[in-house]
């Protein structure tokens, strides 16, 4: 059944009710309602199907109580199975594949030699170097930022003071 909306009077001329009646039942929440927004502000419009269930013309599942917690849901003790697919086969065979030729060129790379060393020191000292003074100078920076935020909050603290009225200046 589709959600049908009636006005308060259509409601109570349903329900054989005062309008009051309808009021009294959306204040409560025992029929289900909306606010429909006019030019002089908002109508209630309310579920035909819950005025209906609620005078017992329409029966339904009993809701439970608000004190009273949710039913929890049995699940199985047996875990789930999962089946693969072909193309998860094929998937899975090509991350093996991946995998052993990295294992294999990881194993056939040559190891540097003792001649080659003292090169890749010094590299690595200079890349040392080169890092330790990028590192100082990301600390300058920061510092610097954080000096500057601290300055503006000041003025924005000096904006928000509270001024004295203009006839206490005297």
């Amino acid at each position: 059944m589709a959600n049908q909306l009636l006005t308060i009077a259509e409601a109570a001329s349903v329900a054989k009710k005062s309008q009051q009646t309808i009021r009294r039942l959306i204040k409560n929440d025992n029929v289900k309602s909306r606010r429909k927004r006019t030019p002089q502000g908002f109508n209630y419009m309310v579920d035909k199907a819950s005025l209906l269930e609620y005078l017992g013309v329409i029966e339904t599942q009993p809701k439970p109580k608000k004190n009273e917690p949710a039913p929890v849901p049995e699940y199985d003790d047996e875990p789930e199975i999962y089946v693969l697919d072909p193309q998860d086969e094929d998937v899975i065979e090509e991350v093996f594949k991946v995998e052993d030729e990295i294992t294999e060129t990881l194993e056939t790379t040559p190891e540097a030699t003792s001649e080659d060393s003292p090169q890749y020191t010094a590299i690595i000292e200079k890349l040392l170097d080169q890092h330790q003074s990028d590192k100082e100078k990301l600390y300058s920076l920061v510092e610097a930022f954080q000096n500057r935020v601290v300055t503006l909050e000041e003025q924005i603290k000096l904006l928000q003071a509270p001024k004295k009225p203009w006839w206490k200046v005297w």
